[in-house]
């Protein structure tokens, strides 16, 4: 089952039987296609009924890079939904689960911080034994929620863009030595010059107790003032219940202590031919430096019909 490689996809009330593969991403950087490539597959209510072992359940494809340094044909976010998650937690164990019991999350092995978050939340599915490590294309599993984070830059190309430092504190604020760390490479869709389609992205725990602070590598290791930043969607708020994180970028000053909500601004994000408007470079998104902080994204109730009062359903 071949799978987008942008934004939020619900998969929900939904039985997957026996030969059944997950692709992540799978359009992801094939001619100009893909953005970032981190989109957040949020399972809820699903039948995972497929017991043929041997053959991977889900697949994280490492496309081609086109002779430019891209890392997120790996990028893809497998993970149940809010209140999935939390039966999880609670009792430790799902019915009919994509994943082994007690974990919620899914991403490929390449985000390797995640490895050393306290508590042995994450581990690489491999060393739960050879054959997870093939359902689970060889990803790490996690005991807690994951979201996307993304950074939009620009003007940058492959040979000489700078990399980004990730370093997350959990369950804390910023002091002292990092909980875990990691250097994200650069990425970009297209050839250089040629595309807007560039910058980081990178799953995280969800959590106004989480703190993560971005800066880059290289001599100015400031993230650039018209930058745009997003985390998670909306959707995670007007489905559920909007969702919290803790940034700190360097050479920035965000609002309200860091704290950025799943609804935080979108205007002009999502507008143009060319994918991002250019009102929003500096002025929009999440952590914005403008002097003229933008507000959240409304609420929208996501399963009512506004024009006759009835209930439905749809996709994501």
């Amino acid at each position: 089952m071949a799978l987008p490689d942008q934004s939020t996809f619900i998969i929900e009330h939904t039985t997957f039987g026996n030969q059944v593969s997950l692709e992540a991403n799978h359009h992801c950087n094939v001619g100009v296609t893909g953005i970032l490539c981190m989109p957040q597959y949020i399972i809820h209510n699903v039948k995972w009924n497929n017991t043929v072992k041997g053959r991977k359940w889900v697949i994280f494809p490492n496309h081609n890079t086109q002779g430019h340094t891209a890392n997120q044909m790996d990028g893809g976010i497998f993970t149940l939904s809010p209140s999935d998650a939390e039966t999880v937690i609670q009792t430790g164990n799902l019915e009919g689960s994509i994943f082994p019991s007690g974990f919620v999350s899914l991403v490929s092995s390449r985000f390797t911080y995640l490895l050393s978050i306290p508590g042995e939340k994450c581990v690489l599915s491999t060393s739960l034994g050879a054959d997870m490590g093939v359902l689970y294309d060889n990803g790490i599993l996690c005991k807690v929620p994951l979201r996307a984070l993304k950074i939009y830059s620009r003007d940058q190309v492959s040979g000489s863009a700078a990399n980004i430092v990730v370093e997350a504190w959990f369950d804390r604020a910023s002091a002292g030595v990092p909980d875990a760390s990691q250097e994200i490479i650069y990425h970009q869709i297209g050839n250089d010059n040629q595309t807007n389609k560039q910058g980081y992205s990178v799953p995280v725990v969800p959590g106004a107790e989480n703190t993560y602070r971005l800066s880059l590598t290289g001599t100015n290791q400031n993230i650039p003032s018209d930058w745009v930043i997003e985390f998670s969607d909306v959707v995670m708020g007007n489905r559920w219940t909007v969702e919290y994180i803790k940034l700190e970028l360097l050479g920035r000053s965000c609002s309200n202590g860091g704290l950025v909500s799943s609804h935080h601004d979108r205007r002009f994000l999502w507008a143009g031919d060319a994918f991002m408007s250019s009102e929003a470079w500096g002025n929009h998104g999440a952590c914005v430096s403008s002097s003229i902080i933008p507000e959240d994204m409304p609420l929208v109730d996501c399963e009512r019909d506004e024009n006759n009062g009835k209930f439905f359903g749809f996709w994501h």
